[in-house]
């Protein structure tokens, strides 16, 4: 079956590769990244395989894809797709609308996902970095198909797309262009609320497992806890817990763990004083709001009352001398930015 595999990519003429959460789970980060350059292929991944390659190699899209006709478009005209460790669940194909490659060879762990939710031509159980590695005897050493890269396509296509969500959500862009600016290669981000949606899509991952992303379940107040575990295994690296006012409500008692911990995290909150989902939601379907409004308190101050450090921003273009500053400290350091989102669909 992996020969037969081998075969099928070998002979295409347009492929593609989908990367979900799997590729973490085993560790086949320098596998695919090997597979896709022999391919020539774009990696296309979900919210929770992004960083499957570093999102800025030329054959990245990252999860970026989401709500964007040009890039749908180029991940259907593909005529062979290699998904590995997906499973074409709901939220990460439109439930299900995503519109695929007809050929598809799908390598996932549990055989009880192959087949379960997109049929597969070739259907591999077995593990991510196994399987992969497997791929890449059977195609040492064969001559290349003589195939139009599209690489240039999707650096154009890139680079349009940056244009457009800058001049469609000026602040939001900004704010995570920001962050990402300031931060190390890999730094670790936990994120939870509506902001995750915007990193899913706009802020790049550069190394493996370095973003974290409560995306099935959706989980409110996950982002802070986690980036203390995480700090506390790699306290040399940088750890960053990105969420909204009423997220952080549900565990910010959590900041007293920190100090004891003395996991120096440095906790950015979009704070638009409420539940900003459920806020789009209300005004969308029913224009009205009940009880999304959130009497929030003074996050600098109850981070200082902690023994964390505190800083506030006047606005979302300011974040990148506050991330500096929080950074540089030795304490947990709450940064609070006033930022309201919707979603950033087109």
């Amino acid at each position: 079956m992996v020969h037969a595999a081998a075969n099928m990519l070998a002979r295409a003429e347009r492929p593609a590769i989908y990367a979900g959460v799997g590729i973490h789970r085993a560790g086949g980060h320098a596998e695919i990244l090997a597979l896709a350059e022999w391919l020539d292929a774009p990696v296309f991944t979900t919210a929770q395989g992004k960083g499957a390659i570093p999102e800025d190699h030329p054959l990245a899209v990252g999860n970026r894809w989401t709500g964007e006709p040009e890039l749908i478009k180029l991940l259907s005209e593909s005529d062979v797709l290699l998904a590995v460790g997906t499973r074409f669940g709901a939220t990460d194909t439109g439930q299900w609308t995503l519109p695929l490659p007809s050929a598809i060879v799908h390598i996932d762990a549990d055989v009880d996902e192959l087949n379960r939710n997109v049929p597969a031509e070739i259907a591999l159980a077995g593990d991510a970095k196994t399987v992969l590695s497997q791929l890449l005897d059977e195609l040492e050493g064969r001559a290349v198909n003589s195939r139009a890269s599209r690489r240039t396509a999707l650096e154009g296509l890139r680079q349009n797309l940056d244009a457009i969500a800058a001049s469609a959500w000026p602040e939001p862009i900004r704010f995570l262009r920001d962050l990402r600016t300031g931060l190390a290669r890999d730094a670790i981000i936990f994120c939870d609320s509506l902001i995750q949606y915007w990193a899913a899509r706009h802020f790049p991952v550069y190394a493996p497992r370095s973003m974290h992303l409560p995306w099935t379940y959706g989980t409110l107040g996950s982002s802070l806890p986690m980036a203390i575990g995480a700090k506390v295994a790699f306290p040399d690296r940088q750890v960053v817990a990105l969420c909204g006012d009423g997220a952080l409500m549900f565990t910010l008692p959590e900041l007293a763990t920190a100090v004891q911990a003395r996991a120096n995290i440095v906790i950015v909150v979009c704070n638009d004083r409420g539940y900003g989902a459920m806020r789009m939601h209300q005004r969308r379907r029913f224009g009205r709001l009940i009880a999304s409004d959130l009497a929030t308190p003074d996050f600098v101050a109850v981070a200082e009352a902690f023994g964390a450090g505190g800083l506030r921003v006047n606005s979302a273009y300011e974040l990148g001398p506050a991330l500096e500053a929080a950074l540089a400290d030795t304490r947990p350091v709450v940064i609070d930015v006033p930022l309201a989102l919707e979603l950033p669909w087109r």
